[in-house]
């Protein structure tokens, strides 16, 4: 079946040093889209800046940040983010993942959780240029652009939720939208290869160039 779209939720506890204080329990949604063809980057990504601003953006470009866990003092952030980096929908989730545990357990080299993310989908580790490779460019005005547009958002209480109500005010995307699952599509696969430095060896693995690339997620050091 097609998926028109991806919903990823994770639960997060955080016990606190104090016992007597309570324990911090909520829950990070992300729900993620592909869009094909949009005629309008400039806005989209002149709207996710707006959004983001209340983010905290003291990067520390690999230095551990004093208190790790302001990666989750955040109501809503949004990614937008060039499909061809990517070779699945899964790419972000396990960088998503992996940001997210960085927080709880000390470790993180970004201080909000749009750009933390980020830095673990792209292949270097350097924060800036990160963001120089998984953000599309706003001066280049092409219609045929492809995009991935994650809206992530932290909810205090269990059970469901309209993720799109919380970005009502976003523009409407001028674009046509995607089957999620034409991420794998999109990539070019030698380019990639080259970015993340995987040899033929492991290409040759089973999984191939996605599991290579998860396995660079996973196993990055910070």
């Amino acid at each position: 079946m097609k998926r028109p779209e991806y919903v990823h939720t994770v639960p997060v506890t955080l016990h606190p040093i104090d016992e007597n204080s309570k324990v911090d329990a909520f829950q990070l949604h992300a729900l993620a889209r592909l869009y094909r063809n949009v005629s309008n980057i400039k806005e989209i990504l002149d709207y996710a800046a707006a959004v983001n601003k209340t983010l905290d953006t003291n990067d520390t470009d690999g230095i551990y940040a004093k208190e790790s866990k302001q990666l989750f003092d955040f109501s809503r952030a949004i990614l937008v983010i060039k499909p061809e980096k990517m070779v699945s929908i899964e790419h972000f989730a396990l960088a998503f993942n992996r940001a997210v545990c960085n927080a709880i357990n000390g470790k993180i080299c970004c201080t909000n959780i749009a750009t933390e993310t980020i830095y673990h989908m792209a292949s270097t580790t350097c924060v800036k240029r990160a963001l120089e490779i998984m953000a599309p460019n706003p001066q280049v005005q092409d219609e045929g652009t492809n995009v991935l547009i994650v809206y992530l958002c932290k909810i205090e209480d269990a059970g469901s939720i309209d993720v799109t109500c919380i970005f009502n005010d976003a523009p409407e995307i001028r674009g046509q939208l995607a089957c999620i699952d034409e991420l794998g599509t999109i990539f070019k696969p030698n380019d990639l290869a080259q970015e993340f430095k995987i040899n033929p060896e492991e290409l040759n693995l089973p999984g191939g160039l996605a599991c290579a690339v998860y396995n660079r997620i996973a196993t990055r050091r910070i």
